[in-house]
């Protein structure tokens, strides 16, 4: 089988030895003869288009606000599903180049504030949500973009974030707004790359990497803002100018500054509903005057009640929320132990799947 490597061939021995590579599949209908080529929009992804239903675009980690990753197409049926077959292999690279590249080598843009001695341990996997927006697919993986041409799988360029450090579990994919995209890193960096040519635009730290912070987010893009989060913390970056002017924002990690930072987020006239209790004792400070001038709705709501607890496992059930995604480990219930001790050491982990059977 043949394939295709950052746009040309290269010999498997002149690669860096920090390199990694990986493959990734596509898959088509063996039987259709005809395809359709989609035209670039020069100004790229308008967020307005992650409003509309979900079909031969997915311009957002869910595909679009729903979260229910269902794609309003009819061509691809359970009657028609087993002629599916393989329609390319693209051999990605990971890690920073070396040498002068090939003639016709895709381009590899590198940055980061590392130092480049950090050599991550472990093969490098894609675990998040693959971005297809106008004939081009967006790939992330820890410290890793690419940019694929859907129809043969041919990168068109490829970029590399140096790191200084963090936990390499995975990265759940980029954010579009328009020609650029959004994606972070372990190490706590929140980066925008132009999504034509892959050159950084900037990189900024929205968390404490000395607090050993990690990222693995996929940024979410709604009207003119992009969001992203890490555990304890949020930061909005706002494309446009002007204060946020959220409807309705859901404080839900428990920290006073969260909460100071939520009633600046909403528009005048909108809704912040304290989701996240913080210790007994806690005192925040909020602005009086920014509050009754601006008619705001501030809400407390407490979740642990059978009703709610039997709702959330209902949007589980129901697929409307995807448990997978915050599941970052799993361990023997023989095991328990142990993973008690790593977590009050400050294991990291998100969620860890128990099994008992095994």
């Amino acid at each position: 089988m043949r394939t295709k490597h950052e746009g040309g061939h290269e010999n498997a021995k002149s690669r860096n030895k920090n390199t990694r590579t990986y493959f990734f599949r596509a898959f088509v209908f063996s039987w259709l003869v005809c395809s359709v080529w989609l035209v670039a929009d020069s100004n790229g992804l308008d967020p307005a288009r992650i409003l509309n239903p979900l079909g031969d675009q997915w311009p957002s980690y869910s595909g679009d606000y729903t979260g229910r990753r269902y794609s309003s197409l009819t061509q691809i049926n359970q009657s028609n599903v087993k002629n599916l077959s393989l329609a390319w292999t693209a051999r990605l690279a990971g890690g920073a180049a070396s040498g002068t590249p090939a003639p016709g080598t895709a381009p590899v843009v590198v940055g980061g504030e590392g130092t480049g001695d950090v050599v991550v341990a472990g093969a490098i996997t894609v675990k998040g949500s693959i971005l297809a927006v106008d004939g081009v697919l967006y790939v992330t993986a820890p410290d890793n973009v690419w940019a694929l041409d859907a129809h043969d799988g041919h990168t068109l360029w490829r970029y590399f974030w140096k790191t200084k450090g963090g936990t390499h579990i995975g990265n759940r994919g980029a954010a579009m707004w328009h020609n650029y995209l959004f994606f972070v890193t372990p190490d706590d960096y929140f980066i925008s790359i132009d999504a034509r040519t892959g050159k950084e635009r900037w990189h900024k730290e929205i968390a404490s990497f000395a607090q050993q912070y990690f990222l693995t987010s996929a940024p979410v893009t709604v009207g003119n803002h992009i969001i992203v989060g890490t555990g304890n913390d949020l930061a909005a970056q706002i494309q446009s100018s002007g204060k946020a002017d959220f409807d309705a924002v859901i404080e839900a990690v428990g920290k006073p500054e969260a909460w100071e930072a939520a009633v600046q987020l909403v528009r005048k006239g909108g809704t912040v509903n304290f989701f996240g209790g913080c210790p007994k004792g806690t005192t925040i400070k909020l602005d009086t005057t920014l509050i009754h001038y601006s008619n705001l709705t501030l809400r407390a709501s407490f979740h642990h009640t059978p009703r709610t607890i039997r709702r959330a496992l209902e949007f589980i059930e129901a697929g409307v929320v995807h448990a997978g995604d915050f599941v970052s480990g799993e361990c023997p219930l023989s095991d328990l132990p142990e993973l008690f001790a790593a977590m009050a050491a400050g294991n990291q982990a998100v969620k860890t799947f128990i099994r008992v059977n095994a």
